[in-house]
């Protein structure tokens, strides 16, 4: 499945994706994906030479710190590496997880009936209720 048109993630993001499903990556096809990184210019043939005789485990730490540093694009591109190396599900996974961000609400607002002052996490689809 082709990625959604204008998908950008900033670094944090992607840190924090890849950190939540570090336990899944661990099991990826890595050099099937490294090299469709280096095919769509996400890491360069240095980055590929320095990281392909490395084991599985520094694969997924060469992941989890490059991508975050390689620009909005490389999310995207890491994403439909996994597709196309069949971990599909895994992609899915990531892809919807920038839907999610993080609120701060105001010092005085209501929320079911109830003044709350923290932070939450909420899908980019929900709506505050308004104050009575």
């Amino acid at each position: 499945m082709p990625m959604e048109a204008g998908l950008t993630v900033d670094g944090k993001t992607v840190a924090r994706i890849i950190a939540k499903n570090l336990e899944n990556l661990k099991y990826i096809d890595h050099d099937a994906v490294i090299a469709c990184l280096l095919e769509k210019q996400v890491i360069d043939h240095t980055d590929h030479v320095d990281i392909s005789e490395k084991s599985q485990k520094e694969k997924v730490l060469f992941l989890q710190k490059i991508l975050p540093l390689k620009g909005d694009s490389a999310f995207q591109k890491f994403l439909e590496c996994l597709e196309a190396s069949d971990h599909k599900k895994l992609a899915e996974t990531m892809r919807q997880a920038p839907r999610c961000r993080l609120t701060f609400l105001p010092d005085e607002t209501w929320v079911n009936g109830v003044y709350v002052r923290r932070a939450f996490y909420h899908s980019s689809k929900a709506t505050l209720p308004h104050p009575p």
